[in-house]
């Protein structure tokens, strides 16, 4: 418990470790050995990572980036994680961080990640107005991305979603927001996302 205490401090700084954070917090009651293993890992990380910016840093060109990541039924009950960082270029750090389990269970992948990116947008729209009264402007469009190609095609309306009639209406703003060219989604490996 002291570990992910200390965690739970260190990622007021770090909004990058903020996922495994959250998912370690829900384990203190009886953690098992996995959760000490990521506990000393996700500790050594910011040592380890001491030269990425902390909040701005990067360039002086505003870019805003957010990049968005759902992990499928780990939450308590089997619910879904989701989780967004936003930068103002993409080799700063990270102004604004979240993750949260969602309400409901999703059955698939696809539908966690388009839940994680409608969560992403909302919380890039906060970082832009925030931009726009401060009167910052950008050097194009913000960016979106995510890790889960099937989804990112959907919005592109390149691809066809199967078995997707139950998803939430509110879920379809993500392809409204894209076609309005708002944003532009794109797609970023698991490997290299940040919010992952």
């Amino acid at each position: 418990m002291g570990i992910v205490g200390g965690l739970i401090w260190i990622s007021g700084l770090r909004l990058d470790i903020l996922f495994a954070t959250v998912y370690l917090a829900w384990n203190t009651k009886a953690p098992r050995a996995h959760h000490m293993r990521m506990d000393h890992y996700v500790l050594s990380f910011p040592y380890t990572t001491q030269t990425l910016p902390l909040v701005l840093g990067g360039s002086p060109v505003v870019q805003v980036a957010t990049c968005t990541d759902a992990s499928l039924g780990t939450a308590p009950k089997g619910r879904s994680v989701v989780a967004n960082l936003t930068k103002l270029n993409e080799k700063a750090g990270a102004v604004s961080a979240h993750a949260k389990a969602t309400h409901i269970v999703f059955t698939s992948s696809f539908e966690s990640e388009l839940d994680g990116v409608a969560r992403g947008l909302k919380a890039q729209a906060r970082v832009l107005n925030i931009l726009e009264e401060r009167r910052v402007s950008m050097a194009s469009v913000p960016k979106l991305w995510s890790d889960n190609k099937a989804m990112v095609d959907f919005v592109h309306g390149e691809g066809i979603a199967r078995g997707v009639r139950h998803m939430e209406l509110r879920m379809w703003y993500v392809r409204e927001k894209y076609k309005q060219s708002d944003v532009v989604l794109d797609w970023m490996t698991g490997r290299d996302i940040p919010a992952d």
